[in-house]
């Protein structure tokens, strides 16, 4: 292990943590662990706001659920003190940023990229004591502030008192007093719901004093402190201008009728107008970055950079309502289909133009919140469909694990090729890096919506079998070649009726290798599916 506290690993890693506790404390229980949806009456507190044992309801809309969400609640909120109060960097020593009072206008402190590690063994019982800090990247980069500001932002919202909305009425019986304490506004002592408003307020001050360039509109990725001086950057990445669309609308909504609110929309304004002006590329698509004073990025556009951009547009129209950044996304989503999937296959190539797609698990963070948003914003009603059969191509193929959380009871029980973990403690574990050569039978875009969803098991050893997706009822027939072309075997036309359907195909005299299935109706290819026998 390499021991370094990484400021975009702590962040998105915090983002995690609000997810699962939103949605793991966002309900009650009672004895017999029965999910209850809070209905703004029943609650598991007293009128004094403690903890009632008598009332029969429990904090989580499970006991797991309970203790999970609290559990990942009291680590966010550790890691977060220990952020403000150990790892504010001044450009020469670590210290601490108080986050209700920091004004960066009386000297910057902010976050390192990379700090090195030094631990100490203080018992053999208890865990390694960190007791060395050395900043080793003293950087400011765009994509960790963000990160960090998206996470705490979200638990300032899921900690709100004064949200009023129906899906915060179990947060308000959790941060009340007991098992969290309350508000400084309520106790007249800082509680979790201030050390998260704080620490945004401090994140987002110092992305604007660092990383805004107010001259060209537009947010650049590194900066850092010269003295007391902020030294910019030129370039600014597709991935990170989308991003903090995304993260400042989120941003602006919580903190909207404030100054910092303003000054939000502001910044996701121009750097939403900066994006349409100088990442867009009049052929299409979006350029992977731009550097000031020099142009864009002349390199072959990659996915991650589109699917960014769309869905930080997307997030920037929900944000303003303006219809402008609407029809910017929808254009960058079509865009993004038409360059980029290959649709007999269903997967999306990583580089426009390269037929070998390289996978990391950000590339299809950032895809799923564009197709998401692209269905749910953009109307974009195939969405979700493209989502579903790229999930099984190519998703389920980078996971290594399957625990209880995905429905597995053991073995590989939903014959879905992806192995079971006695005692995992996660629904799945990704690969770092995935690999998808695309089909050589294959035509970009001369191909009808596809019909296989997915081919599994995949390595297969005496069959495979095809999941179907109809629309309609459809004959179909399929051929099989091997990874040179040759012919190997067919089954003949069969009338299939509409919705899922599986069609066995035995495997057990292949050899091993790499095969193609073509799917075909009448005389058209509906799909073209790659899998390997391996015994």
């Amino acid at each position: 292990m390499t021991k370094t506290l990484d400021l975009d690993a702590m962040g998105q890693s915090l983002d995690k943590l609000y997810l699962w506790a939103r949605d793991m404390l966002g309900n009650f229980h009672d004895t017999t662990d029965t999910k209850v949806p809070p209905d703004g009456v029943l609650s598991p507190d007293s009128a004094s706001g403690s903890f009632d044992p008598a009332s029969g309801l429990y904090y989580g809309g499970s006991r797991v659920d309970g203790f999970d969400g609290q559990l990942y609640t009291a680590e966010a909120i550790s890691k977060t003190l220990y952020l403000t109060s150990r790892l504010a960097y001044n450009g020469t020593t670590l210290g601490a940023l108080d986050p209700a009072t920091y004004d960066p206008m009386n000297g910057i402190k902010y976050f390192a990229h990379r700090i090195q590690v030094t631990e100490t063994v203080v018992d053999p019982s208890m865990p390694h004591q960190p007791t060395v800090l050395t900043v080793v990247d003293a950087n400011s980069h765009l994509f960790d502030q963000l990160s960090y500001l998206g996470a705490v932002v979200g638990f300032h919202n899921m900690m709100d008192p004064n949200n009023t909305g129906s899906d915060h009425r179990a947060y308000h019986n959790v941060f009340d007093g007991d098992p969290f304490a309350g508000p400084f506004a309520m106790t007249g002592v800082p509680g979790p719901f201030d050390l998260m408003s704080g620490t945004s307020r401090a994140l987002f001050l110092n992305i604007m004093a660092m990383h805004y360039n107010t001259v060209a509109g537009t947010f650049v990725d590194v900066a850092s402190l010269n003295g007391n001086n902020v030294v910019q950057g030129t370039d600014i990445s597709a991935i990170n201008a989308g991003m903090a669309l995304t993260v400042l609308a989120k941003f602006s909504g919580e903190f909207a009728a404030t100054a910092l609110g303003t000054s939000a929309d502001s910044a996701l304004t121009a750097q939403a107008n900066y994006i349409i002006a100088h990442l867009k590329d009049p052929s299409g698509g979006y350029y992977n970055s731009f550097s000031l004073g020099t142009g864009p990025s002349t390199a072959a556009k990659t996915l991650g950079a589109q699917a960014a951009i769309v869905r930080g547009l997307y997030e920037a129209f929900l944000a303003t309502n303006t219809m402008v950044y609407l029809n910017e996304a929808n254009a960058g989503y079509n865009n993004m289909i038409d360059a980029f999937y290959v649709s007999g296959q269903h997967v999306f190539r990583t580089v426009a133009g390269n037929d070998l797609a390289l996978y990391a698990p950000m590339d299809l963070a950032l895809l799923t919140g564009a197709l998401r948003d692209a269905r749910l914003a953009g109307l974009q009603m195939e969405a979700d469909d493209i989502y579903a059969r790229v999930f099984k191509t190519v998703y389920k193929k980078m996971m290594l694990t399957e625990a209880e959380e995905t429905g597995e009871t053991g073995g590989d029980s939903d014959g879905d090729g992806i192995p079971y973990i006695v005692g995992g403690t996660r629904p799945f574990a990704f690969v770092a890096q995935g690999q998808f050569a695309m089909s050589p039978l294959d035509v970009q875009g001369s191909l009808p919506r596809p019909v296989v969803a997915s081919v599994y098991p995949d390595p297969a050893t005496t069959s495979i079998t095809l999941d179907l997706q109809l629309p309609n009822s459809k004959e179909l027939g399929m051929t099989l070649y091997d990874l040179q072309g040759h012919f190997m075997g067919s089954v003949l036309p069969v009338s299939y009726g509409a919705g899922e359907q599986k069609v066995i195909i035995p495997t057990a005299s292949y050899p091993n290798g790499t095969y193609y299935i073509r799917t075909v109706q009448g005389n058209s290819i509906v799909s073209i599916n790659r899998f390997e026998v391996s015994r």
